[in-house]
């Protein structure tokens, strides 16, 4: 139940925090006359290396609640998914620039997320059936023990 119940926090933080990006990326967006168009490495050549900067950081939070609901495979697609999504959306309704940098560089964040999670999911001492299988040992089990008696499991 308990684990239930924390899926449904993060997936209505992930649903949040899309709809978030979708505001700064399409709908706060003012229509211009000309659609246009920037291929792969543009930001870089003309040293825009903020705006590099800010599209990686802007999905480091996806990929983080992503694959904390679903697999690290599934949340990368996801990132390249809504990327596309924001950047053709952007070129068609001419809404601003159309990057291939910005998809490399969100998806880019989107792995950068879901590397953070599984780094912290191993800051932590999990739950005994949360472990992985081949931690579930009768070696292991009383060092787990020990340490959940000293409060350092979630």
């Amino acid at each position: 139940m308990r684990k239930n119940h924390a899926i449904k926090i993060r997936t209505l933080l992930l649903l949040i925090y899309v709809l978030l990006i979708l505001w700064g990326t399409v709908f706060s967006r003012e229509q211009r006359t000309v659609r246009a168009f920037a291929g792969l490495f543009w930001e870089a050549q003309n040293h825009l290396w903020n705006f590099i900067v800010l599209n990686v950081l802007m999905f480091v939070p996806l990929g983080f609640l992503f694959r904390s609901i679903t697999d690290s495979k599934k949340s990368v697609l996801f990132g390249f998914i809504l990327s596309v999504f924001i950047e053709l959306t952007q070129y068609v309704f001419c809404l601003g620039k159309c990057e291939l940098d910005d998809v490399l560089n969100n998806t880019l964040g989107c792995g950068l997320g879901i590397l953070l999670w599984m780094g912290s999911s191993w800051m932590f001492l999990r739950q005994w059936d949360d472990l992985p299988d081949f931690m579930k040992t009768e070696e292991v089990k009383p060092y787990y023990e020990v340490l959940r008696k000293k409060k350092l499991s979630l």
